[in-house]
């Protein structure tokens, strides 16, 4: 019987000429898909960069957002308390300053009663008068006026100066304006002015109501300026006479007290009057006056046009937000965005008799936040710096890593080709890491293939020699046969034409 290989001892391919290579041969089984690319992208070159990125990057990102936030909330609660302390302050201020100018009127309604200071005696008037404006800062100015046309005034100028007026019967019904020496006493001529007492505001407002009162927000004789005033009537036994005793608030004092605030450096306070038709006009601010001059006197602005931009914009928001002044909330912090940042609002109502007033208190966020960008900044510098080296690390490491697995890959793909690279394992066997193991391995596995590739070579050689020699007994055969059959065929011919007819 001829010898048919077995799997294990399946020639190598090139010791077979193709064209004579037998069914099931090397050179007729195929090897895989070795032609084929393969498109790998999950390679760990990338993998294992992104694996190290991304932790430190999400680390550094919620670690950084949450300090954020946390300094932002420290920062709000800062301003809150800020603004609360400066709202505090004004509204103590206006208090204390509306119980002096009560304490100021009741004492001169006192002793113009009681006959301590009479108008007919206008230089005890005058000593009194700049007595109590001298050392009271409740009140820019001490006033009296009777029906007669009679009027006493002494005033607080803006260099901490004083003057004085009068106006009767000595002084033609002229007013007579003098200044006063440190004193108090008369020094200079006066200026004269036409001016009745009975036509102003205060006096009116007094007369009407015969109670304390304030007078809307009007301009001042001297110097130009806005004044509200509160005036009370003096009642007496006299029906003919008709007094009335009054202290001046000029806006301009409340605009430098509020001026003088500690805020931020930014921030802003000011006082809208809630007015007829839901308008808010200015009363003071801490940026400017809260009036304009123009050729035909004074004017107040609306606190939505105010020539301060975060003061026009924080009271256009408080206007339309809440559809007018009269709906403003005052017992809650209010926030809004002016040019992208962030304003915190305080707003405290001040009522006294007939003045309804609001008090804001405008704080922009930046004003505190500043060293928060600062920490942010550095933190984001940090995480770049630290995000560069740990991207510079992987990919070294992912070197490190991929160059051995690549020369280990292509040592398997000469394996497979039946090219022993051990030269190359060689060169990677000292590693003291795996990958020198797993070279070693590679090593051993080539030897072994190397081995038992150069025996299977030995056994198919031999295998074909004993095919041939087979072939060769079988050709012989084969003739010996067909000789022999030759043979007895011409036997058989011979037998059949010797044979005698049987039928003649």
């Amino acid at each position: 019987m001829n010898a048919s290989p077995q799997p294990n001892d399946t020639p190598h391919a090139s010791s077979l000429p193709r064209p004579g290579a037998m069914a099931g041969s090397p050179a007729d089984i195929p090897v895989g898909n070795s032609a084929a690319p393969v498109n790998r992208w999950l390679s760990i070159r990338w993998v294992l960069p992104a694996m190290m990125l991304l932790p430190v990057v999400v680390g550094m990102g919620l670690t950084g957002l949450l300090a954020f936030r946390s300094s932002r909330s420290a920062v709000a609660d800062l301003i809150q308390e800020i603004s609360g302390e400066v709202t505090n302050r004004i509204e103590q201020r206006l208090e204390d300053r509306i119980a002096e100018i009560d304490l100021l009127n009741n004492l001169l309604v006192a002793e113009f009663s009681n006959g301590a200071l009479d108008s007919r005696n206008p230089d005890r008037v005058r000593q009194y008068f700049w007595q109590l404006v001298r050392f009271s800062p409740g009140g820019d100015a001490l006033i009296y006026a009777n029906n007669q046309g009679e009027f006493v005034q002494v005033k607080r100028l803006q260099n901490d100066e004083f003057d004085f007026s009068i106006r009767n019967a000595a002084t033609e019904n002229q007013r007579r304006i003098y200044a006063l020496n440190a004193q108090g006493a008369i020094a200079g001529p006066p200026q004269v002015q036409s001016f009745d007492p009975r036509q102003r505001p205060w006096y009116q407002a007094a007369i009407a109501t015969q109670s304390a009162v304030w007078t809307e927000i009007y301009q001042s004789a001297t110097p130009p300026d806005l004044t509200i005033t509160l005036a009370v009537p003096i009642t007496n036994e006299r029906a003919s006479i008709s007094e009335v005793v009054g202290v001046d608030v000029h806006l301009q004092s409340l605009s430098q007290f509020l001026n003088g605030l500690q805020i931020s450096k930014n921030g802003r306070a000011f006082i809208i009057e809630r007015v007829a038709g839901d308008k808010g006009e200015l009363v003071a601010t801490s940026q400017g006056l809260p009036f304009q001059a123009r050729v035909d006197g004074m004017f107040r602005l609306e606190a939505t046009a105010s020539t301060d931009v975060q003061i026009r914009e924080t009271a256009t928001y408080l206007k339309e937000t809440f559809g007018g002044f009269l709906a403003v909330p005052t017992d809650q912090p209010l926030l809004f965005y002016l040019q992208g940042e962030r304003q915190w609002v305080d707003v405290y109502s001040f009522k006294d008799k007939n003045l309804d007033w609001l008090v804001v208190v405008t704080i922009p966020e930046a004003d505190f936040a500043g060293k928060i960008y600062q920490s942010a900044q550095r933190t984001l510098l940090a995480g770049g710096l630290i995000t560069a080296a740990v991207t510079l690390l992987s990919i070294v490491l992912s070197r490190w890593l991929v160059n051995p697995i690549e020369r280990l890959t292509r040592a398997a793909a000469e394996i497979k080709q039946n090219r022993y690279p051990l030269n190359e394992l060689a060169e990677m066997t000292p590693r003291p890491d795996e990958f020198g193991e797993l070279a070693a391995l590679f090593e051993d596995m080539a030897l072994v293939v190397s081995s038992r590739e150069q025996g299977l070579s030995e056994q198919v050689a031999a295998l074909r020699s004993e095919i041939a020699k087979q072939g060769k007994v079988v050709d012989e055969n084969v003739s010996s046969v067909i000789k022999v059959l030759q043979q007895s065929k011409q036997v058989r011919q011979t037998y059949d034409t010797r044979q005698p007819s049987s039928q003649e």
